[in-house]
C-alpha cells in the first residue's frame, strides 16, 4: 500500500510541536523518553499496517465470493462445495422455510407448501415439500398471504372486466367472503 499513512502521525507531530497543533489547539507535551515513544509508535504503526493488509485481503476475498454468488457460480471454500440456491419462476432464490405454490413433479397443483430441503430430480436441484417430493421450481412462485389491498385490486379488476359472466352482486359476494371487518377501538 503505497498511500499508507501511519496511524500515529498526528500523535508524533503533536509531540514534536511546542504544544500547539495545526488547528490552534494547545496540547500538553508528555515527559517521556522520545526513543521509547517513537519505538511504541513504530510498533503501533506496524500492527495497524498489518491489519490493513489483512483487511484488504479479506475484502478481496469477500468481493470474489459476492461476484460468484451474483453470477450464480458454484464455489468451494476451505474444501466445502457450495452451490447457488435454485430460483423460482420469477428468478427469486428459494430458501428452506420459504412457502411456495405451484405445480408438483408428476403434474397437478397443490396447496402452498413449505420448502423443507432440496433434492436432485432429473439432474436439477429442486425444492422438496414436507412429503419429501420434489417440486418443479420453474413452475413455483413464492406464496404470500393476500393483503386487503391485494383482494381489493382483484375486485376492481374483476369488476371492470367486460367479458365477465358474473353480475355485480355475484362479484361482490365472491370477494366479500375473502374480507373480514375487524373491530377497531376508537
Amino acid at each position: 500500500m503505497s498511500d499508507y499513512v501511519p496511524i500515529t502521525r498526528a500523535l508524533r507531530e503533536a509531540m514534536d510541536s511546542d504544544g500547539w497543533t495545526d488547528e490552534a489547539t494547545y496540547c500538553v507535551k508528555l515527559s517521556v523518553d522520545m526513543d521509547e515513544f517513537n519505538a511504541l509508535c513504530n510498533d503501533i504503526d506496524a500492527l495497524h499496517k498489518s491489519l490493513e493488509r489483512k483487511n484488504a485481503g479479506m475484502r478481496d476475498f469477500c468481493e470474489r465470493v459476492e461476484q460468484a454468488a451474483q453470477a450464480r457460480e458454484d464455489v468451494t471454500l476451505w474444501g466445502v462445495d457450495y452451490m447457488a440456491l435454485p430460483l423460482d419462476a420469477d428468478g427469486v432464490p428459494i430458501h428452506v422455510g420459504d412457502v411456495m405454490k405451484g405445480e408438483k413433479v408428476g403434474g397437478g397443483f397443490g396447496e402452498p407448501f413449505e420448502v423443507v430441503g432440496y433434492i436432485m430430480s432429473n439432474g436439477e436441484l429442486e425444492p422438496m415439500d414436507e412429503h419429501k417430493l420434489p417440486r418443479k421450481r420453474k413452475y413455483l412462485h413464492h406464496h404470500h398471504e393476500p393483503t386487503v389491498e391485494d383482494v381489493l385490486r382483484e375486485f376492481v379488476t374483476e369488476f371492470n372486466r367486460d367479458d365477465t359472466e358474473l353480475c355485480d352482486d355475484e362479484i361482490i359476494e365472491r370477494f366479500a367472503k375473502r374480507l373480514q371487518l375487524a373491530e377497531v377501538d376508537e
